[in-house]
């Protein structure tokens, strides 16, 4: 709270011109000069910005005389107060106190660069309003202003009575290059050496609030942490070293094969860093550490954009802690209530990107083999973007009511969809076909288009997944569900293997991750697998209430198997070689030894799905859908098996809502085949009190847009046709 106008302020201020300087009196550059002539042996420069009546600079000026104190206010009202006090308690005692009298958005004029050795903002206004929020002393453009005043080992210090400003300082400090230390939620009086308390501060000790306080040291001192360049080489073995733009342009190996990076890096921050961290700045400094070709600005801009009022709750992927150590990662609050929203909302800004990186101005077609949820995912999130067309493939009959509604009423002049008359296996293996048309691609190139794909072999839609399983450990400390550095247990509903194989990454990058489970539903191929060490699609498919994961071919299986070899390319290519002639190789048994370090398989049959979904919601009034509740079944096996007592997090993969029907039914809700789906929709939130998904409410009200359907060897013609090739 402000003091009212007192006449006589400013003329007050303007005769002590040796206590109140101003921009124009200055001493930029010289300010040690001018404390050493006043007698002080001050060896530290220090800025208070934000000084108010002064007591908190005269209190430690008095008490430190190894510093050299500025305190900086603009209201002359108030600093006219802070300098009645001086003048009371007699200036000439203070040789290491001075008075700054300007706007703290202008500091630049008044110090030389790298002048101050450290900075105080003390409960300075939060400006609680988000259109305020550049007013704030820790937005951007003050944080930019005082890197270039401080020295290279420079810091700055906050205190404040408000949470909210805390946390949003912290996240914003990150997100600028700065480096926490300290950060401290219930801060005692003047527990670190060269604090004072300040006039707010005791008023609000008075009444028993918490003070909260942290430490940042400026981007200048963070060279150790600078991040490497990063390349990306083939599980084949058959192409040099690329650029993540490269990789994420292309998709996926020109003749076979997936990218993969070169180095694994480590994730360099503390965990209350970590923990200080919003998802946007979490996401920024997981995806800088991989795609070194993007800019700081660039990858925030797209980060910005990509997660934001698009997600329906405000932590883009929300941690619900239940009893036994159990915690949800709801992954689904995306535009398509799935988890592929979590990259397929980031990818096409990547790709875009990817291509002026790359210098290339052809147009991008995007190929999709979707069985359900990627289909949808990337429609929405490459719909209209200029100089891309997107052509999703999806299953006839092998997806659910709402997957089909949701691909079949996608508008937008770029968007293509398909129903392929076969399983998921044939929409991906005739996608990987056409990738590796050597007469389709010449047209292309003459035609000026290339291809690139929007599933999970594509590097750009695998790394933006690795973000929220640090984001999930985050978040279990804030819960306490966790200490710093303690390990947790994770499981995830597999198709694909992309999902999983995040986590995996999330692990070898320094994310505690005890044990990895790989939950399958009765497509349990990957179960067996990871079991015996035989990797066999030679079985019968199964059409499950978990369409998702209704998958034989796990193409990111070959990433994992990479890494299992220890990078030895030719052992992968000859194992793939044996998958596509045979449908069937046994891994290397050194390979087999090392992911059992790391992770296991199991598998839920229909009936234990259904049984799980009636569980969770008597026991721990948590809806989950029947992917989750693979998971769900899967993990529980394991922890009595193994007796690993660990806390878990399980990946939610889609909104229950979702599927709907098959939710219902596993409550031993009857609902008719014929049934709307808007009222499947309001029969479940009925039932699970929650509300419906936004995005899946009133599908059946839109046009169908979609209805083209082929066999699995016309793929091709279709692509050539749409494409005018």
């Amino acid at each position: 709270m402000r003091l009212r106008h007192v006449p006589g302020s400013r003329e007050k201020l303007e005769n002590a011109p040796n206590m109140v300087l101003k921009p124009e009196t200055a001493p930029v550059g010289g300010w040690q000069e001018l404390f050493a002539a006043r007698g002080s042996a001050g060896d530290k420069l220090c800025l208070e910005i934000g000084c108010g009546r002064g007591r908190f600079c005269n209190d430690l000026a008095r008490q430190n005389p190894q510093l050299n104190i500025i305190g900086l206010e603009l209201h002359e009202d108030v600093l006219a107060r802070a300098l009645e006090k001086l003048e009371e308690e007699d200036v000439a005692l203070v040789s290491n106190l001075a008075l700054l009298w300007q706007d703290a958005s202008k500091i630049v004029d008044s110090f030389a660069r790298g002048e101050v050795n450290r900075i105080y903002l003390n409960f300075s206004d939060p400006w609680p309003k988000k259109k305020h929020a550049k007013r704030r002393l820790t937005s951007a453009g003050f944080l930019a202003v005082y890197a270039k005043i401080l020295a290279a080992d420079g810091e700055l210090w906050l205190k404040t009575d408000n949470r909210e400003l805390f946390e949003w300082s912290a996240d914003q400090l990150l997100q600028a290059g700065w480096r926490l230390h300290d950060i401290d939620y219930n801060y005692p009086p003047k527990a670190a050496a060269e604090d004072e308390i300040t006039e707010y501060e005791s008023r609000f000790r008075a009444l028993g609030q918490p003070i909260f306080r942290l430490c940042a040291s400026c981007p200048a001192a963070n060279t150790a942490f600078e991040v490497k360049s990063m390349r990306y080489i083939s599980t084949r073995g058959n192409t040099q070293g690329v650029t993540a733009a490269e990789a994420i342009r292309l998709g996926m190996v020109p003749g076979g094969g997936l990218f993969v990076p070169e180095q694994q890096p480590r994730f360099p921050y503390s965990w209350a860093e970590l923990c200080a961290m919003s998802y946007q700045t979490l996401a920024e400094k997981v995806l800088g550490l991989f795609l070194t070709d993007y800019t700081e600005d660039t990858l925030h801009e797209i980060v910005a954009a990509a997660y934001g009022d698009n997600f329906a709750d405000a932590k883009i992927a929300p941690l619900k802690k239940l009893s036994g150590g159990v915690h949800i990662l709801e992954l689904w609050h995306g535009p398509t209530a799935a988890f592929k929203d979590m990259a397929l909302q980031i990818l096409p800004r990547l790709l875009t990107e990817a291509g002026r990186i790359s210098g290339e101005d052809k147009e991008v077609d995007i190929l999709v083999a979707t069985s359900g949820d990627t289909g949808k995912a990337a429609l929405e999130g490459f719909k209209n973007v200029p100089g891309v067309k997107i052509i999703c493939f999806y299953p006839a009959g092998g997806v659910s009511r709402t997957q089909y509604l949701q691909m079949a009423t996608t508008d937008g002049d770029n968007t293509y969809v398909c129903a392929v008359r076969g399983n998921f296996d044939d929409c991906q293996t005739g996608v990987k076909r056409i990738f590796g048309d050597e007469a389709l691609a010449k047209k292309l190139v003459s035609a000026g288009k290339c291809f690139s794909s929007a599933n999970s072999i594509n590097w750009g839609r695998l790394c933006p997944q690795i973000v929220y399983y640090f984001w999930s450990y985050a978040e279990m400390l804030r819960q306490g569900s966790v200490k710093p550095g303690e390990a947790f247990n994770v499981a995830v509903p597999t198709g694909n293997f992309g999902n999983i194989l995040a986590a995996y990454y999330a692990r070898e990058m320094g994310l505690p991750i005890k044990h990895l489970v790989c939950a399958s539903n009765s497509n349990r191929v990957l179960a067996d697998a990871l079991a015996t060490g035989v990797y066999d699609k030679r079985r019968e498919f199964v059409k499950t209430t978990s369409p998702s994961m209704d998958i034989l071919i796990s193409s990111n299986f070959e990433r994992f198997y990479y890494a299992m070899c220890g990078g030895d390319a030719e052992k992968v290519r000859a194992a793939y070689a044996a998958l596509d002639k045979d449908g069937v190789f046994t891994a290397d048994e050194d390979a087999v030894q090392n992911w059992r370090k790391v992770i296991s398989g199991g598998y839920a049959a229909e009936e234990q799905v259904a049984a799980t979904i009636r569980h969770y919601l008597t026991e721990k009034n948590y809806a989950l859908d029947p992917h989750t509740a693979v998971a769900a079944h899967v993990y529980a096996a394991y922890a009595e098996q193994s007796g690993d007592a660990a806390p878990v997090v399980i990946a939610a993969t889609a909104s229950p809502f979702k599927f709907g029907r098959a939710v219902l039914a596993a409550l031993g809700e009857d609902i008719a085949a014929d049934a709307a789906e808007d009222e499947v929709l309001r029969r479940l939130a009925n039932k699970i009190g929650r509300p419906a998904h936004r995005a899946l409410v009133g599908l059946e009200q839109k046009p169908v847009l979609h209805n083209t359907e082929v066999e699995p060897a016309d793929m091709p013609k279709l692509v050539a046709d749409i494409l005018q090739l």
